[in-house]
């Protein structure tokens, strides 16, 4: 569940882990035939920066392993008749640290690494991926970061109008069928 909870934390665009955690089943929406769902960050919540992701099918198929029946999307913590969101805050914080603990044993198996993977790791790998590949210019990605102001005016202002096509790519990136250049277009062997 913890490499799960980090690839989400990638394909919805770097969204931190209390918020993936803290994502409700109320928010999902459904327009034209595609699912996305819409927040305001943790972190941005004072600001009331929002956030829209779509549900891409691999989002989805993340998704449908941790059915259950509480009002989060993930049911990993249960607060199931009330959203009380210091309570609920609270809850997917400790959830969080507990997490973080298998998420570094996996990431120690793998060779090359020198240090243990963090939740944070999911969110600078983004921007990096982003770029190196040429999928989203600077702007592009400090909007889906939830860092320029114009998050604020929500999806249908966004820089260029590309964020749904870019988390698109995002989740592409794990098709198997797909050629991948991890280091970039420009990058030589």
């Amino acid at each position: 569940k913890a490499k799960d909870l980090f690839l989400l934390c990638f394909l919805m665009s770097g969204l931190r882990i209390m918020d993936v955690i803290l994502l409700r089943k109320q928010d999902i929406k459904e327009t034209m035939g595609e699912k996305y769902f819409k927040l305001i960050p943790m972190k941005t919540f004072r600001y009331a920066k929002q956030a829209e992701i779509k549900v891409t099918s691999l989002i989805q198929k993340i998704f449908d392993k941790y059915p259950g029946d509480g009002i989060f999307v993930l049911d990993c913590i249960s607060e199931n008749k009330e959203w009380d969101r210091r309570k609920a805050k609270r809850l997917a914080k400790n959830y969080a640290r507990k997490m973080v603990e298998p998420l570094k044993r996996f990431t120690s198996r793998i060779e090359g690494f020198e240090k243990e993977i963090s939740w944070s790791y999911a969110r600078f790998s983004v921007n990096h991926y982003l770029m190196i590949n040429d999928l989203a210019n600077r702007d592009q990605i400090a909007e889906m970061l939830a860092h320029s102001a114009k998050t604020s005016k929500g999806y249908f202002d966004d820089v260029e109008n590309q964020k749904f096509n870019i988390q698109q790519k995002l989740s592409d990136s794990f098709d198997e069928k797909k050629k991948k250049n991890p280091l970039g277009d420009n990058a030589k062997n």
